[in-house]
């Protein structure tokens, strides 16, 4: 029976929707003029140059970093894997991407690096280039990452990876501190992330088909995605030693 004076648990918290009006989110899409654009695709001072890579054309551009973040090595260094892939016989995307995230994507949603198969960028509020778009993101040089002590398997292998990167992990009774290094920044952007990214791009066009327009890519689970890029990864990896 229910009784009128007994207090719900759940008046003031969050399963009552308090905060749901004011929750902190990055907004998406948002239009830029007429066209609508991915937060991630809203660029602020950039440099752009144009390459020729064993003959495919690729547009480099680079957003100005904010004091305190890097991507530990110059973005031209990214060039001469790319080149050797293209050497191979590999398909380059249109753009290769340096950005600064803003503080809100990197409290919300962090990350090293993202392929995106068909990006639209604003260039300053102003429309940008469009095509694939290979992106790297600066980070925060000293920055610490707190982790759990209770990883899954993809997150212990990831661990180990930055280990092995150059970035100092720390262990405590709740869990890993992962402070984040300028050689660690560069090693897991440019020998890594770059041929991570490029192997979800190597297996988006496997699968593309004449009629399904990249859907049996995204058919597949996201854990065999990302397996095929960490092997697409380890074995080019000698790309990018010197």
């Amino acid at each position: 029976m229910r009784n009128p004076v007994r207090r719900n648990r759940k008046i003031g918290t969050g399963a009552a929707g308090h905060g749901q009006d004011n929750k902190m989110g990055i907004p998406e899409p948002r239009q830029r003029g007429q066209a609508w654009h991915l937060a991630h695709e809203n660029l602020g001072q950039v440099a752009v140059t144009h390459h020729a890579l064993a003959g495919q054309e690729i547009a480099l551009i680079i957003e100005e970093t904010r004091p305190g973040f890097s991507f530990g090595n110059s973005p031209d260094v990214a060039l001469a894997p790319l080149t050797r892939l293209a050497e191979t016989g590999f398909t380059l995307p249109d753009l290769l991407v340096f950005r600064q995230p803003t503080n809100k994507q990197i409290s919300q949603f962090p990350v090293w690096g993202r392929m995106q198969f068909h990006a639209e960028f604003s260039i300053a509020g102003h429309p940008g280039p469009k095509g694939s778009a290979l992106m790297l993101e600066a980070q925060r040089v000293g920055a610490e990452l707190s982790w759990p002590r209770k990883l899954t398997l993809m997150d212990q292998e990831e661990l180990a990876r930055l280990r092995q990167d150059g970035h100092e992990i720390t262990e405590d009774r709740r869990g890993y501190k992962i402070s984040l290094t300028e050689t660690g920044i560069g090693n897991t952007l440019f020998r890594r992330t770059l041929l991570h990214e490029f192997g979800h791009w190597v297996d988006y066009l496997r699968l593309k088909g004449q009629e399904d327009h990249g859907d049996a890519y995204f058919r597949r689970p996201s854990a065999e995605r990302e397996a095929f890029a960490h092997r697409f990864a380890s074995e080019w990896q000698c790309l990018c030693d010197p």
